[in-house]
């Protein structure tokens, strides 16, 4: 499902969140059926979402608990690189350099995060 609300990963539902409900009344939309364009996807949309919320800066991370979701050891450490691949993209593509991405690694295994953080520092990535 595309735009999930909340640890569930829901459809949007009026009332479960407060905050939830206050991003809907400013204009933000979950379209969570099959096919729906996630929002934000792109440097240029999440640009105008921080400027529509007066914000300068913001850290970009993903799903926090990919190690524990996944069992899968090889699993656990292509997945960690492909979205340090999709947020160190995204930043570079920003024209503003309020991004600052949370770099993922598997915390299950520490010789493979050792080397994920080696490879991103050999393509010039920074993480925080």
């Amino acid at each position: 499902m595309w735009n999930g609300v909340g640890p569930g990963f829901l459809p949007y539902t009026k009332g479960a969140f407060d905050h939830i409900d206050e991003m809907a009344d400013l204009g933000f939309e979950w379209n969570s059926y099959p096919g729906a364009a996630p929002r934000p996807t792109t440097p240029e949309l999440r640009i105008a979402d921080l400027d529509r919320d007066g914000l300068e800066k913001e850290i970009i991370y993903g799903c926090l608990m990919v190690n524990d979701l996944i069992d899968d050891a090889d699993l656990r450490v292509w997945v960690n690189a492909r979205y340090n691949d999709w947020v160190s993209d995204f930043a570079k593509r920003s024209t503003r350099t309020g991004f600052f991405r949370w770099l993922s690694s598997p915390t299950t295994d520490p010789k493979a995060a050792a080397a994920e953080s080696a490879a991103l520092r050999q393509d010039g990535i920074e993480g925080r």
